[in-house]
């Protein structure tokens, strides 16, 4: 009895070059992941209220470092140009809002000086940032 060969080849997959390209793969999405690891924008520790509410997004948003200092959109400014910038965009449009947020350990004085800033210029749409926080739950007897 004679052993019939088939002469037919049999599909191969050839693994190793997968194998580099997913090692390319993977070695990118390592290390294009990592830059991104910090939030950008100002370190601000906001003060936490249970009855927060949600706000659209604000058209000037204030910040008041733990310093002190004043941002507009991310940018430093002084409370004279604040005052300025405000009034530009109340001129533009004179509904616009203003979201002032501040660090927790800031003087109250600051927020005051940034919040009469924005009044001065014209903007009675103001909200002041915080972090939500849940409300504590009332204790069953």
């Amino acid at each position: 009895m004679a052993i019939v060969r088939s002469l037919r080849r049999h599909p191969r997959v050839e693994i190793i070059n997968m194998v580099d390209v997913m090692f390319f793969l993977l070695a990118f999405f390592m290390l294009f992941s990592t830059f991104r690891t910090t939030p950008a924008g100002l370190d601000v520790q906001l003060p936490r209220a249970a009855t927060a509410q949600r706000e659209p997004a604000a058209e000037l948003l204030v910040t008041v470092d733990a310093q002190g200092r004043l941002y507009l959109d991310g940018r430093e400014v002084s409370a004279g140009r604040l005052q300025e910038l405000a009034a530009q965009a109340v001129r533009q449009r004179p509904d616009v809002m203003a979201i002032v947020r501040a660090d927790r350990q800031v003087a109250y004085e600051y927020v005051v000086q940034a919040i009469d800033a924005l009044r001065l210029a014209g903007v009675y749409r103001l909200a002041l940032a915080v972090q939500l926080s849940q409300l504590p739950q009332p204790s069953r007897l």
